[in-house]
């Protein structure tokens, strides 16, 4: 995709989540294509009601529209990974990411891992929370990402220590009861 997004050699890099959050740069198309879904349809931008009618009586069309184009443009591949239109075909090595690619690199919705229990679903979870109040903490971006962090890195060294010491004490416990044999 990058032929068709090269937004990659600037002189500050894109953030993760502009790419691992993002169901465009997956090829998903914007906002997952559903915002050129019908373009079969006249689009105007204006104030609507809630069932899409158009208020003001005079109104410009933003985009007219083009009978039997009933596809987002910015779609390249569906979840299934069917490609839905040529990619760069003019650039080597250009096309649409693969699903083995797609699949290592899509983390939409990844923040539901930790904020699912967010804030009072769970006593431990519940009681930080609580605390930081208390204490007066603000836990603004940066913050956020040294708690994420700190927080992958305990977990992390707690199962490593943790399959350690079960490893350990159950070859102990075999060699203890081997020498008793």
């Amino acid at each position: 995709m990058s032929p068709v997004n090269p937004h990659t050699i600037t002189k500050k890099g894109r953030t993760c989540t502009s790419c691992h959050d993002s169901a465009k740069a997956l090829g998903y198309g914007i906002e997952g294509g559903k915002y050129f879904a019908d373009q079969s349809k006249t689009t105007i931008v204006d104030l609507m009601t809630a069932e899409q009618k158009v208020l003001p009586h005079k109104v410009d069309e933003q985009m007219p529209a083009v009978p039997n184009l009933k596809d987002d443009l910015s779609r390249f591949v569906d979840e299934n990974g069917t490609q839905l239109q040529t990619v760069g075909n003019h650039w080597k090595l250009s096309q649409a990411l693969d699903n083995e690619t797609r699949a290592k690199m899509d983390r939409r919705g990844v923040c539901l891992s930790c904020h699912k229990e967010m804030p009072s679903e769970d006593l431990a979870v519940s009681l930080l929370v609580h605390t930081a109040k208390v204490a007066g903490v603000k836990i603004d971006n940066e913050m956020h990402h040294t708690l994420v962090n700190k927080s992958l890195l305990m977990t992390a060294w707690v199962q490593v220590l943790g399959g350690l010491l079960l490893g350990l004490g159950l070859m102990y416990l075999f060699l203890r009861r081997r020498k008793n044999a």
